[in-house]
């Protein structure tokens, strides 16, 4: 199994070149195999299928990641952008109607069990999408769902740039992998401070022995 390389540098300019050549180059792929998908043979349907959901995924996923934890507000700023364009070609995958109907044709009969369910969970997703219905209500539907991604990236946004601190004991803190605790030294009045911050919240959260610290 190959790892992800993040580059081993904190200058901003270099990670949003890493950034912008990852999600490019993961479009690129899901472009060419969304191509690929509308002259396949059947037999060859599903696997190109799950070839294109694993480039969107590794796409969707480092701008996630990126726009949440990143420290440089550039680097986090152009996350979200390409988040966008990700979920608009999402979008668009899942209102073509010669996809799902190429989906369509693959026969159950000569497909496993375990393809089976991919292919039924993949003609759901197009229903649910709107695949079927009329073009003017196809485009209602592509504009929500355009909508719900800024809406989305607002509420995240609120959430990582609206910094909270609780002041906790450092006995607290029991549970918590011993980095996070060095991360943590105790103030001049002997308590901790844990923020919302991503890398703050979520370990805490995860591994505190305390419930009520877990609460507060």
């Amino acid at each position: 199994m190959r790892f992800l390389e993040f580059p081993e540098t904190t200058e901003p300019s270099d990670w949003t070149t890493w950034l912008e050549a990852r999600v490019r180059g993961q479009l690129d792929d899901a472009a060419a195999q969304v191509a690929a998908l509308k002259t396949a043979a059947p037999a060859e349907t599903l696997s190109l299928w799950n070839d294109l959901g694993i480039s969107l995924a590794n796409a969707r996923a480092v701008t996630g990641l990126l726009g949440a934890v990143h420290p440089d507000a550039g680097v986090r700023e152009l996350a979200e952008r390409l988040e966008v364009e990700v979920s608009e070609v999402t979008d668009d995958l899942f209102l073509d109607a010669e996809i799902h109907d190429r989906l369509g044709a693959v026969a159950r009969e000569e497909i496993a069990p375990e393809a089976a369910r991919v292919l039924d969970d993949a003609l759901r997703d197009f229903r649910r999408s709107g695949v079927t219905l009329d073009e003017e209500t196809r485009e209602r539907l592509r504009s929500l769902q355009q909508r719900a991604t800024a809406l989305a990236q607002s509420f995240s946004r609120n959430i990582r740039e609206g910094r909270r601190t609780t002041a906790l004991d450092p006995a607290d803190l029991a549970g918590l992998p011993e980095d996070y605790v060095a991360d943590h030294p105790a103030d001049e009045d002997g308590r901790v401070q844990v923020s919302t911050d991503y890398t703050d919240l979520h370990p805490f959260l995860a591994y505190a022995e305390s419930r009520e610290a877990r609460r507060r």
